[in-house]
């Protein structure tokens, strides 16, 4: 049942590229359900009302789960009845055995058989509870497929400092980052990597900070100009996207030529998915770089993301005071984002 659910949610995420994802999922429960060939069976998962195919899957699981558990019991309450049957008509053999002496050795044979035809039932009873066990642990652990971590759905990626390219700390704990800053904002870190208490760094303000402060409402300084060809556009840096991806108007815009992927669903932050339909090989022109770039394409966003798969292939490192960024050794400007985004 979960290959099955995996394969519609790839055939689903091929047929219908361009469909809304609520749509695609309503369309999907629908072939879920038509495909499991049991109508009763498709009824009470409908009653459940599922919001999307692995809810749709999750209700099935358990009640499958459900009927399995009570096939068992009525097959235990059976196998009990046979053997209370049984029993009396042992006794009653047994209580007539001066009337009918030539009878008694069938009805022992009959007693015998019973016994064992009770134990097998206790032996098939243990093994559907073991079952039935395996198949709540299988369906705690169902969740939903992600390939937010890399282009090759790996998982996560380690963390990378941005002041020494390093893994195992980032840019605010670096000892080089750390070391270069004057003493009477920060405290000296010790060869151990070891940083001291934070009641132990000095303040560089002669008065007390609010604990509040208010965020102003403009854009942030988040964004490049990129070119590519004759065509200019403002791309948002994303330290949070672990991908670089381009919406499918602007890529069509641009006349980029799209190239099949492994996977077509990524994780957005939020959770929701993200339909990815295929992947460009381009170069980009930054400032006075022209960039080798993969770009992941979809049909649900707008614009363009470089995420930090991006940055680190590039080893940028952002100045935020001075709102500027190096890429590959070369200082570019950072822009606001823009309301709209035009080429």
């Amino acid at each position: 049942m979960q290959s099955l659910h995996a394969d519609i949610r790839r055939l689903g995420a091929l047929a219908f590229p361009t469909v809304k994802q609520t749509a695609r999922e309503a369309i999907a429960i629908d072939y879920f359900l038509d495909v499991l060939d049991d109508a009763d069976f498709a009824l009470r998962i409908r009653e459940r009302q599922p919001v999307n195919l692995d809810s749709a899957l999750a209700v099935a699981l358990q009640m499958e789960v459900w009927a399995n558990n009570t096939r068992m019991r009525q097959a235990e309450s059976e196998s009990s009845v046979e053997i209370e049957e049984v029993q009396v008509v042992g006794e009653q053999s047994v209580s007539s055995s001066d009337c009918f002496e030539p009878n008694s050795e069938v009805l022992q044979e009959d007693l015998t058989e019973a016994k064992k035809i009770a134990a097998e039932a206790r032996k098939e009873a243990e093994k559907a509870k073991k079952r039935i066990a395996e198949l709540k642990a299988k369906l705690a652990s169902v969740v939903p497929l992600s390939y937010a971590g890399d282009t090759a759905g790996t998982g996560p990626r380690p963390g990378h400092c941005f002041c020494c390219g390093k893994m195992g700390h980032f840019a605010k704990d670096c000892p080089i980052h750390v070391s270069g800053i004057a003493s009477s904002s920060f405290t000296k870190v010790s060869n151990d990597n070891q940083q001291v208490s934070r009641s132990c760094i000095s303040t560089p303000y002669k008065t007390q900070l609010p604990e509040v402060r208010p965020v102003r409402r403009r854009q942030s300084w988040t964004c490049i100009n990129v070119k590519y060809e004759k065509h200019r556009m403002t791309a948002l840096l994303d330290t949070g996207s672990d991908i670089t991806v381009i919406g499918s108007v602007l890529a069509k815009k641009l006349n980029w030529e799209m190239f099949p992927v492994t996977f077509t669903m990524v994780k957005v932050a939020n959770g929701d998915d993200m339909l990815i339909s295929g992947v460009a090989y381009v170069v980009l022109r930054v400032d006075t770089q022209d960039i080798d770039s993969e770009v992941l394409i979809s049909p649900d966003m707008t614009g363009l993301i470089l995420g930090i798969d991006w940055m680190e292939m590039n080893e940028c490192v952002l100045y935020c005071k001075e709102k500027q960024i190096r890429v590959n050794n070369e200082l570019v400007e950072l822009k606001r984002e823009p309301n709209k985004r035009r080429i």
